[in-house]
């Protein structure tokens, strides 16, 4: 799993951008954050057949963005064939998916460059992203929360412990990557997705990695990768519970499968 920003440069460079910059407290830092997962085709085609025939919005919807997300793949393709899935929110638009892969000549479909900065979340079980892949896919189309966005910077970006955030129905880009880490047990508790904006989580990204002395590489094409490190125990206990974020219609398939392969693998 990922989190990854950018600020107002290469794809993302232009005069709106620029003052999104700004208007969230920092002209040189991030206008655009998104949150990934990386899994395979097997995946997708079990969560897609198990939709197969399914009523309701939530079904209909992700069921739509399986059927897009596949047909990119070949019949042929093998179950085992891995798929970097970013989960994205462009102001104005329905929250999107799109395949990042270094086969495709748009840039934007490319692995992330050094425009970006990107977080890892390494340690976490299949179970736990098979998960999380499921909750992001089923928020996509939802539609795009404006005046959200436009307010955040002016919202406090801490709530009391004990206010509960139900997950809305609209986003915009900063939220949404709130909730995908709230979702694995990472900036809980006093954080809201109403104030939240791309530089003020980025700002808690980098604190942390910062506490826990986190690693960083590069990659080959100069990008920016930190390690946003958890203890063992921190990850079973997310394994116990996450998968309640997963709407129902896609749990059960979501949870079987796993726990089954979870079985073959002791």
């Amino acid at each position: 799993m990922f989190v990854a920003f950018t600020g107002a440069s290469g794809l993302f460079n232009n005069a709106f951008n620029k003052l999104a910059c700004l208007a969230t407290g920092n002209a040189s830092g991030y206008c655009h954050v998104e949150c990934g997962c990386d899994t395979d085709l097997g995946h997708l085609r079990e969560l897609a057949a198990r939709l197969q025939g399914k009523g309701g919005e939530v079904a209909r919807r992700t069921s739509t963005t399986l059927n897009d997300l596949l047909d990119a793949y070949p019949l042929t393709a093998p179950n085992t064939e891995k798929v970097c899935l970013a989960f994205h929110a462009f102001y104005g638009q329905p929250l999107g998916v799109r395949i990042l892969s270094p086969h495709c000549p748009d840039p934007l479909y490319q692995p992330y460059d050094d425009n970006w900065t990107v977080y890892r979340l390494p340690g976490a079980s299949d179970a736990t992203v098979r998960a999380q892949t499921a909750w992001a896919l089923s928020k996509v189309r939802l539609p795009y929360d404006s005046w959200g966005a436009l307010l955040s910077p002016v919202r406090s970006f801490h709530k009391e412990p004990s206010a509960v955030e139900p997950d809305p129905e609209t986003w915009w880009c900063s939220a949404h990557a709130l909730r995908f880490v709230q979702n694995v047990g990472f900036l809980t508790e006093t954080y809201s997705l109403k104030g939240c904006t791309p530089n003020n989580l980025g700002s808690e990204f980098h604190a942390h990695c910062l506490a826990y002395k986190a690693p960083q590489c590069s990659t080959p094409n100069a990008q920016s990768v930190h390690f946003v490190h958890f203890d063992e125990d921190h990850w079973s206990a997310v394994g116990n519970v996450v998968h309640h974020v997963v709407p129902d219609v896609l749990r059960r398939q979501c949870t079987s499968v796993l726990r089954t392969r979870n079985r073959k693998s002791d």
